[in-house]
C-alpha cells in the first residue's frame, strides 16, 4: 500500500498520524494521537498554556532535585508520558527539547519532574490542532541543506552541551535533531564543532536513506554553521590546541 494516495482528498493514517497529499504540499496531522495522549492522562479539559515550560524549568542542577520521589504507580505514569511524547516529537519537533529533558530523569523522577510533564500536557492541549506542511521547491533536481547549532554547558547537572539542527530537502524541512553531547566542551567553538560533526552524521544518514529511495542529489549537501571558529577548524585543519577533536574532523570530510 503506498504511503500517499494519488487522490488529493485521500488521507492515510499510520501510527497515529494522518498523512494527506494536497496539490502543492504534504500535510501531516498528529492531532488524533495528541488527543489520545491527553485522554490517557485525563488532561482533555485542562487549562491550556502556550509554552512547554517556564524559563529555567529544564536548566537544572542535580543538587536542587530535592523534591519527593514518585511512587511506583506515578513512576509508571511518568515513563508512559515520556514514551508517548517521544513518539509524538517525531512529528511535533516543537516539543523535542522538553521531551529530551524530561527523559533524563525517567529512571528516578520526582514530583517536580511530574509537574514539568503536566506543563507539557497543557501545551499539547493548547496546540493540539498544529499540523506539519511539507512544501518542497518544484525544481528539476534534489538538494540538501542543513543547519547546525549548539549551546555551551546548558545541562547544569553534567555541564554538557546540547547540539541541534535541521535538514531540508529542496527547502522543506524533513529531519531535525536535538541531542546532548557525549563530552563536556571547554569552549563555544568546541561545542559548535561537536555539533557540526553530529550534523554531518545526520547528513550521511539521510543521504543513505535517499539513496535507498532512489533519490539522487544534484550537488554536495550544504551545512550552515554560525560559529566562525568551528568553520576555521574545518577549513584550516585542526590545530595542536584542539588535537583531541581530530577524529570528529573526518566525519565532516565524509559528508562532503
Amino acid at each position: 500500500t503506498p504511503l500517499y494516495s494519488s487522490a488529493a482528498s485521500d488521507v492515510d493514517k499510520r501510527q497515529g498520524f494522518a498523512y494527506s497529499r494536497k496539490k502543492d504540499y504534504i500535510e501531516i496531522d498528529p492531532s488524533d494521537y495528541t488527543q489520545k495522549v491527553l485522554e490517557a492522562f485525563s488532561y482533555t479539559n485542562c487549562q491550556p498554556r502556550f509554552v512547554t515550560g517556564d524559563p529555567g524549568d529544564f536548566i537544572l542542577d542535580q543538587s536542587t532535585r530535592d523534591s519527593k520521589a514518585l511512587g511506583p504507580k506515578q513512576h509508571k505514569l511518568y515513563r508512559r508520558l515520556v514514551g508517548q511524547c517521544l513518539w509524538l516529537s517525531n512529528v511535533r519537533r516543537d516539543i523535542a527539547y522538553a521531551v529530551k529533558e524530561l527523559s533524563k530523569f525517567v529512571h528516578a523522577p520526582t514530583e517536580d519532574d511530574w509537574a514539568r510533564g503536566t506543563k507539557l500536557l497543557r501545551y499539547l492541549k493548547a496546540t493540539q490542532k498544529e499540523t506539519i506542511f511539507l512544501r518542497p521547491n518544484k525544481i528539476g533536481h534534489f538538494f540538501i541543506e542543513a543547519h547546525s547549532d549548539a549551546d555551551l554547558g546548558g545541562c547544569r547537572t553534567s555541564r554538557k552541551s546540547t547540539s541541534g539542527g535541521c535538514l531540508s530537502l529542496n527547502g522543506a524541512i524533513i529531519h531535525t535533531w536535538a541531542k546532548q553531547q557525549q563530552t563536556v566542551a571547554d569552549s563555544s567553538a568546541e561545542s559548535e564543532f561537536i555539533g557540526l560533526a553530529q550534523a554531518c552524521e545526520e547528513i550521511l544518514y539521510m543521504t543513505e536513506v535517499f539513496g535507498e529511495l532512489g533519490i539522487k542529489l544534484s550537488k554536495v549537501p550544504t551545512l550552515y554553521v554560525d560559529n566562525t571558529s568551528a568553520i576555521r577548524m574545518i577549513v584550516s585543519n585542526i590545530k595542536s590546541r584542539v588535537k583531541h577533536l581530530d577524529c570528529l574532523l573526518y566525519t565532516s570530510y565524509a559528508a562532503d
